[in-house]
């Protein structure tokens, strides 16, 4: 005849797994939880000249040698799938200028999957030898866009605007900067109205700066 042993351990800790399970929750056994599904989520996206042989985006040529690409702002609008980069590259190797670093907003409408230069290509016969600096897009609104450019010495000056996606461009003419005074931030209002308020912080060499209000989206209505 054959005996059986039992199990004493395993069955000590089957009898603490059915007591605890009894238990009300409270603060010494508390029910487990987990995390909403899609809160914390992160994805990877293409950046530009991320895909092989493409050459979106060529290395940008400082000093007399290439040292590769740079993203120097991004955005993303509020329908995920609006993207602003600007980027440094070569503007000769581009067709977009002589040889240099040149500041180029490239915008996709995929997620990132893939980008294009068409809205700076329409921005281009505004700004002449100018870098395009920093992006930003209206949170309510993956139309409306604004940019800052400048060049080398000045940096970041003057703010262009679109409603259409980079279609078309105006210049907001930030009011009476000074010599040595740059843009620094932007930040663009949920519509309202008849527009958006843009709101522009500006910086100069002394460390003090200045903060404009366009009102409304109309270029004529700036108050300090």
């Amino acid at each position: 005849m054959t005996i059986k042993r039992l199990q004493i351990p395993s069955l000590i800790f089957t009898l603490a797994t059915l007591i605890i399970t009894l238990l009300p929750s409270g603060p010494s056994n508390p029910s487990p939880v987990s995390a909403g599904p899609g809160v914390m989520k992160w994805d990877t996206v293409n950046t530009p000249n991320s895909d092989p042989q493409r050459n979106d985006v060529l290395n940008p040529f400082f000093g007399g040698n290439f040292t590769g690409s740079e993203v120097r702002d991004l955005a993303v609008g509020g329908d995920g799938n609006t993207l602003l980069a600007a980027v440094t590259v070569d503007g000769a190797a581009t067709g977009f200028g002589p040889a240099g670093p040149l500041g180029v907003l490239y915008n996709s409408n995929n997620s990132g999957i893939s980008w294009t230069t068409s809205a700076y290509r329409q921005l281009r016969g505004n700004l002449g030898g100018n870098h395009v600096y920093n992006v930003y897009i209206a949170p309510d609104d993956p139309k409306m866009w604004a940019v800052t450019a400048g060049d080398n010495v000045t940096g970041p000056v003057r703010l262009w605007v679109t409603s259409d996606g980079g279609t078309t461009w105006a210049n907001a003419g930030v009011p009476g900067l000074l010599l040595s005074e740059a843009i620094s931030a932007v930040d663009i209002s949920v519509g309202y109205g008849n527009g958006h308020d843009i709101l522009v912080a500006t910086r100069n060499g002394t460390g003090a700066g200045r903060l404009f209000v366009l009102r409304a989206g109309n270029f004529s209505n700036w108050s300090q």
